[in-house]
């Protein structure tokens, strides 16, 4: 079993899981989803937060990774919310929020043969792949593009930011307040609040200075 300290995501030894289960609980995601059309064996797998938006819930199939695959398997509950982000396209980023509303069970995507995601050693007496089904919360008001989110220090250590590529994350609580704060804001008050750094007794001093 995969299981992060919500402190430092720092991968945990089984024996050591059920005591963070006393103390904290991931409690916020972000998954990835592809907003434009590929073919994969003859179909396309986009799927957007419009997409999301218009069916009300889906089921978050075709998850291939194992890491990705023991998240949603062992963590993400009921009631969870996911960030939804847009990855594979021009401008990748954090679109919307939605919510786990089931938790695990087989991915059967992987038993038919006709579908893209068809995989042959799995089959539903022993399933190899599993998923959740989410609802769509809401859209925000702008993308949050990586970039962005890659320039705050305050995300320094966020999975997204130290490990991309995996397409079922966790979120920690600060980190996902911070982000939400982010749809508010334009950018020229980012821009703005990045020249100036705290000094040792909390005054904001130009960047430029802190650095002399």
């Amino acid at each position: 079993m995969i299981c992060y300290s919500n402190r430092s995501f720092e991968l945990l030894q089984p024996a050591e899981v059920w005591q963070l289960a006393e103390t904290t609980r991931i409690r916020h995601w972000l998954i990835k989803a592809e907003p434009d059309s590929r073919l994969t064996n003859g179909v396309d797998v986009k799927f957007s937060i419009d997409d999301l938006a218009a069916k009300g819930t889906s089921s978050w199939d075709g998850v291939r990774n194992y890491q990705a695959r023991n998240i949603m398997r062992d963590q993400m509950k009921l009631g969870d919310q996911c960030f939804f982000y847009h990855s594979n396209t021009k401008m990748p980023g954090i679109v919307g929020i939605a919510e786990v509303c089931r938790e695990s069970y087989p991915d059967f995507t992987a038993f038919d043969p006709a579908h893209p995601y068809y995989d042959p050693k799995s089959d539903a007496a022993n399933p190899k792949w599993m998923m959740v089904d989410v609802k769509f919360i809401r859209k925000f008001n702008r993308l949050i593009p990586l970039k962005e989110l890659q320039s705050h220090p305050q995300l320094s250590e966020m999975a997204l930011v130290r490990q991309g590529r995996l397409s079922v994350q966790p979120v920690r609580d600060n980190e996902w307040d911070f982000v939400v704060g982010l749809e508010e804001k334009g950018a020229e008050d980012i821009i703005e609040e990045q020249q100036f750094l705290p000094d040792a007794k909390g005054f904001r001093v130009d960047r430029d200075q802190h650095q002399k």
